[in-house]
């Protein structure tokens, strides 16, 4: 997705954290860490494509939610940047060129047409950005379990025929799932047990 798309998506999923949570991380950091995959020359090198960095996400997704959540000023910087950055990958991967790397690896102008008229596309879809995206999580402790959500949320995307609106719609219900995951277990850190929260 472009640069531009990931703002947009990022401004919906803090909302989101706020609204479920009512908790409100920083703004400015957050967005900054859905764009920083896009400009840091060390992410740069993580492929956004699921089949080649999956992995490391997951393990992203894991430590981050095992991280006590503190209402820190340094935490909460860290914490939001951190959090971007996942749930930049995690839109990428709903995006059809990124999902579909066997058709698209060779072809970046086709690649970046599309992305174009992606963002085209969520611009003018506002009714998506004032509809929440629900879907429960559940985490019981261990990495698997988040390949386990991961794998529905991509079975739920593939079932549809590749378009702008299923991209979009599955981008910010994965996103924002993760994102809301992530920091309610965090919030729950401590507690040591099985987590269920929704987006």
């Amino acid at each position: 997705m472009l640069i531009q798309s990931h703002k947009l998506i990022s401004e919906k999923v803090h909302a989101n954290l706020q609204r479920h949570l009512g908790i409100e991380l920083h703004k400015g950091f957050f967005i900054y860490g859905n764009i920083k995959p896009d400009i840091s020359p060390y992410l740069s090198k993580i492929p956004h494509y699921v089949n080649e960095s999956l992995s490391f996400i997951s393990n992203e997704i894991y430590h981050l939610s095992n991280t006590p959540f503190s209402k820190d000023k340094a935490f909460i910087k860290q914490f939001s940047i951190q959090l971007g950055v996942i749930t930049h990958y995690i839109s990428d991967y709903f995006c059809h060129p990124h999902h579909d790397r066997e058709t698209y690896k060779n072809h970046l102008i086709e690649h970046l047409k599309y992305e174009s008229l992606l963002h085209e596309h969520i611009k003018h879809l506002p009714y998506l950005f004032d509809k929440d995206m629900y879907y429960t999580c559940k985490l019981n402790g261990n990495a698997d379990a988040l390949s386990q959500i991961l794998e529905d949320l991509f079975n739920r995307y593939t079932c549809n025929a590749p378009s702008f609106q299923n991209d979009v719609c599955h981008a910010l219900k994965a996103s924002s799932s993760i994102a809301l995951l992530i920091t309610y277990n965090a919030m729950h850190a401590k507690e040591k047990q099985p987590i269920i929260t929704a987006a």
